[in-house]
């Protein structure tokens, strides 16, 4: 939604989304809105990941660039899952090689 890939986690959370980006407006540089996204990762989360949820596995959203700061000293084979932000209900897969 704010495709600014420069924020800090901090500044990250401390930014808002108004109804219209939230509800109407189609993301910048893909062909669905948040809510059609969000509503994919609700679908997924219900038909494939709800024992890893329970299990307090799944902890919430990250971007790419969280990802590689947090595997960016991490030994090889270590892995990270999080919800693509580019395909609706989609997985990637982020890993240290």
């Amino acid at each position: 939604i704010f495709n600014d890939n420069s924020l800090s986690m901090e500044a990250f959370q401390h930014r808002s989304v108004s109804w219209s980006q939230f509800n109407k407006e189609i993301l910048l540089g893909r062909g669905f809105t948040f809510w059609q996204w969000f509503d994919g990762v609700l679908d997924l989360t219900k038909r494939c990941l709800r024992s890893y949820w329970s299990d307090r596995l799944i902890i919430g959203f990250i971007s790419k660039q969280y990802v590689t700061s947090l595997l960016l000293n991490e030994p090889d084979g270590t892995f990270l899952l999080r919800f693509s932000d580019s395909e609706i209900g989609g997985i990637t897969i982020a890993h240290v090689i």
